[in-house]
């Protein structure tokens, strides 16, 4: 939750989860995790530090209204072209490569993971 943010609220999210309390959540609900990993490691500090802190702060300065700040949510997400897409996409291949590896990432803003129906039927059943 240390990462939450109007953006969160935006998308439709309810929560946050680390490995540790997603592994809770699956363990509960009676799978065996087959995977785990965080991913999108390169991009923790910097949603830490702006996405998260900063962005009361832009809210209260810009008075944006919730539909411009769509507008511009989506604006920033599609536009990764020069230097700053190709740094992006270059970080996001060296991931995608430990990923898979097996490699396990131990920071994030997101989670990758894989989990199996523990069961007594034949065959292996994923999620």
């Amino acid at each position: 939750m240390k990462l939450w943010s109007n953006e969160d609220v935006d998308a439709g999210h309810f929560r946050r989860y680390t490995i540790d309390s997603l592994n809770n959540v699956v363990a509960a609900s009676g799978l065996s995790i087959v995977y785990e990993s965080y991913f999108f490691g390169f991009l923790y500090l910097p949603i830490l530090v702006i996405r998260a802190r900063l962005e009361k702060m832009m809210d209260s300065l810009i008075g944006e209204n919730h539909q411009d700040k769509q507008k511009r949510m989506n604006s920033q997400q599609r536009d990764r072209r020069g230097i700053v897409g190709a740094v992006l996409r270059s970080f996001e291949r060296r991931e995608l490569q430990h990923l898979q590896k097996g490699e396990f990432i131990s920071r994030g803003s997101s989670i990758l993971l894989v989990a199996r129906k523990n069961s007594d039927l034949k065959g292996k059943h994923y999620l």
